[in-house]
């Protein structure tokens, strides 16, 4: 009997989550309107150095910071795209309502560039996943790559 109600009660809460995070109406606005929003957290939130392990010495080496998105995306024309999901049935590690309104991901792709003597080295590959809500906002930052 116990537990009986007491998979009446989660039922009925989950109920209330769904329909709370459904009862939101919006216009997603074009991808291209997401990408920049989303670009925008992005390279705010991005660090200033990375630990580097180059010849066996770690150390903190200084990232190229960009101005503007406008500027990353003349540097990188092709780094991002509005996805349905993540990659192979990613979701985000995220609240149960955010899961309920997850809406897809934005993909970031581009060069992590060093400065190496006053030159910007192009370091690795960033490939980010950045789960959006069914609106085109930014779900979390929990799940954030930095």
């Amino acid at each position: 009997m116990h537990g009986k109600r007491m998979s009446s009660i989660f039922g009925c809460c989950l109920t209330l989550i769904a329909q709370n995070v459904m009862a939101e109406t919006c216009l997603r606005p074009p991808d291209d309107e997401v990408i920049e929003n989303i670009l925008a957290v992005y390279l705010e939130a991005q660090p200033t150095t990375i630990i580097s392990g180059e010849s066996g010495v770690w150390a903190e080496v200084p990232l190229v910071r960009y101005a503007s998105v406008d500027d990353f995306q003349r540097e990188f024309p092709d780094c991002c795209t509005v996805l349905q999901s993540g990659p192979e049935g990613w979701m985000p590690d995220s609240t149960l309502a955010d899961r309920l309104d997850f809406g897809g991901s934005v993909r970031i792709a581009h060069d992590l560039r060093t400065i190496r003597e006053g030159q910007a080295v192009s370091k690795s590959m960033a490939d980010m996943y950045v789960p959006i809500d069914r609106c085109g906002r930014l779900i979390t930052k929990k799940v954030w790559p930095w």
